[in-house]
């Protein structure tokens, strides 16, 4: 009973509003300085703001940022349903905006029918996700590393590495997820999941150095649909839309961005050490930053000494860059492109910047940026509106 409580109380603080009070004092901030360019190279030394546009509270937007030229790429998180990894490796992804997950059958036969199963899915409640098991590998590692771990279950794609042998890859139930909602949520809260999607049976294979990927609805015994997607170095992943049958461009190239503002599914805890511990669970968080690791972006965070406000921005402006090259990032610790995750929020209000913390980012070049988020909502206290600001190191 103890652990349930915990748990709620948790999940509960993730999506909750705060009181009247909270808001008075927790006002959104402005930004004061000018937006980082459009294109070209950050002045280093110069502090910059950033507006994401996740688009408001039901967040329907992933937001990819290039800290090295300000450049923003927007996209609808329901552009795209699956994603195919470009590197030597052969591993596709969900898309973890839209809660997707999927369930591994015991045959290769497409053609046969899949029984949907409801316990993998997460629309229960928009205020409280359901939380699942991680030993259920229903997600990606939400770290995004790839390949499984020995010992530790739910690790690495939820797809299993497509086999050179083809009687090796076997067919999944996929659970598409939600649309987006349309629904307006109280002022400080969010709503991000509408109707169900539905479920999809698929089955990925190689073809030389391609995937092939056959696919239709769960019951559909006759229509299977095929198509070869082809991999491009340039990019971390090649996106496809299941319903159009079409790849689609998601992300910018491997090293042309650094930050992606989404919702996503996740663990509660991403560290290594409590992944198989019974309190950690899988549930669907909004306001999420998730770091570019296949391109090379590592990120880390500092508290305060004081853990106030004030004490952080004294600490920041004073952050420079000979500090910054006395951060070890080939440590096991920093693969994970949760570092800041969910953790820039305060999970047990949800809905309040952690104005204590500041940030690290290296980029895929080399580049460091000091990093500090600035708010979550507009001047209505609608959530949806990140704004932070940075500044290359020199």
């Amino acid at each position: 009973m103890k652990r349930y409580v915990l748990m709620l109380a948790l999940l509960g603080g993730v999506l909750a509003s705060c009181s009247k009070n909270e808001e008075e004092t927790k006002k959104p901030l402005t930004p004061e300085v000018p937006q980082a360019p459009q294109g070209g190279l950050v002045e280093a030394g110069k502090a910059y703001t950033v507006l994401p546009e996740v688009g408001g509270a039901n967040q329907p937007n992933q937001v990819y940022v290039d800290l090295s030229s300000g450049k923003m790429t927007k996209i609808k998180r329901d552009t795209w349903d699956l994603a195919f990894y470009c590197g030597e490796d052969f591993r596709v992804l969900l898309n973890a905006s839209l809660a997707m997950s999927v369930k591994p059958t015991e045959y290769t036969d497409i053609t046969k029918f899949v029984v949907p199963d409801r316990s993998i899915l997460f629309e229960d409640d928009p205020r409280f996700p359901a939380q699942k098991l991680i030993s259920k590998h229903l997600i990606d590692d939400p770290r995004g590393i790839l390949q499984e771990q020995t010992g530790l279950e739910g690790t690495g794609t939820a797809i299993a590495q497509v086999s050179s042998t083809e009687e090796a890859n076997k067919v999944y139930l996929l659970n598409m997820g939600s649309e987006i909602s349309t629904t307006t949520p109280e002022v400080g809260g969010v709503n991000l999941q509408g109707a169900h999607r539905g479920f999809m049976k698929i089955r990925i294979t190689r073809s030389g150095n391609d995937y092939k990927i056959a696919y239709a609805k769960n019951d559909e015994l006759e229509k299977i649909n095929t198509l070869t997607i082809t991999k491009n170095p340039e990019y971390n992943f090649i996106f496809l839309n299941l319903s159009t049958g079409k790849t689609v461009q998601v992300q910018p190239k491997k090293k042309d961005w650094d930050l992606c503002f989404t919702p996503s599914t996740s663990w509660f805890s991403t560290q290594k050490e409590k992944i198989a511990s019974p309190s950690n669970s899988v549930t669907y968080f909004p306001d999420m930053i998730i770091s570019n690791l296949h391109g090379g972006t590592k990120a880390t965070i500092f508290q305060s000494s004081d853990k106030s406000e004030e004490k952080r921005n004294q600490e920041y402006s004073a952050y420079n860059k000979e500090k910054a090259l006395r951060i070890d990032f080939s440590q096991e610790k920093y693969n994970n492109q949760m570092i800041i995750g969910r953790n820039w929020r305060d999970n047990q209000l949800g809905n309040l910047v952690r104005n204590e913390l500041y940030y690290l980012i290296k980029d895929g070049d080399g580049n460091y940026f000091k990093l500090k988020i600035l708010s979550m909502k507009n001047d209505k206290g609608e959530r949806g509106y990140p704004a932070f600001e940075y500044e290359l190191l020199k």
